[in-house]
This record gives structure tokens, sequence and C-alpha cells, in this order.
């Protein structure tokens, strides 16, 4: 029957069968947390699925199956993250908005302002302000 068919398919475009990836999901969360790869500002798919022992395609599909995000934006988070802790942290007042940025693994002063915003809805010095404020 033709519906038999798609099913086929349908399986064959799974690349990683559904537990498989929950515990990729898993591995991938505690390698981001011990390993911190997002400080890297040269990060990209390829180092990462070596750190995960995965192809590019398949960490890839780890992403966005199971994230529902692409892997910029995966690790753009993370980054983001380590700069909310840095901006809230009086001891690294004295850096300036773009040293936290490289601190974090941002490559470039556009792509920090532009992903932290995208994140939490502030720049980073609209950030910095706020928190001073309080």
């Amino acid at each position: 029957s033709k519906s038999g068919n798609k099913q086929i398919n349908i399986s064959k475009n799974k690349l990683i069968e559904d537990a498989e990836l929950i515990l990729l999901k898993e591995k991938l969360l505690q390698i981001m947390q011990s390993e911190k790869p997002y400080l890297d500002s040269e990060l990209n798919l390829i180092k990462l699925a070596e750190l995960m022992q995965l192809s590019g395609h398949q960490l890839s599909y780890v992403i966005n199956t199971g994230f529902e995000e692409n892997f910029f934006y995966f690790i753009n988070k993370y980054r983001v993250k380590q700069a909310e802790i840095l901006l809230n942290n009086p001891k690294y007042d004295n850096l300036t908005i773009l040293a936290i940025g490289f601190d974090s693994g941002f490559n470039s002063k556009t792509s920090f302002n532009t992903t932290f915003k995208k994140v939490t809805s502030y720049t980073p010095s609209e950030y910095r302000k706020i928190r001073s404020n309080l």
C-alpha cells in the first residue's frame, strides 16, 4: 500500500532515533557546562561535533531537532549568559563592553550587541546601566 511506503521514508529522514537523541542532548549540555566550548570565538559546528564524537551533520540534527534552534543561536545563548554573569559582577565594571563580549566568546562588537539584545531585549550597555541603578 502507498501509506506503507511513506512510513519507510519518514524513518529514513530520522537521522537519530529518539532514545539516542535524548542521550545526545544530555551529553551536549554536559559538554557545554564542563568544557565551555562557547568561550572559543572560533568555535564552529565541526569543532563541537568533534568534541561530541559526531559528524557535523549529526550534531546539526541534535541541535535543530533536539533544541529547535540553529547552531549559532544555541551557542550564542551560552555566550550571552556568560556576558550577563560578567556584567552583573561589579568586579568586572572596569572592563569595556567589548572586552566582556570577547571574554564571553563573541568575536565582534556587532554580533555581541545584536545577539545580547535578541536574547535579553537589552543591549549590553543598557543591561549594565540598569544593573548599576539597582
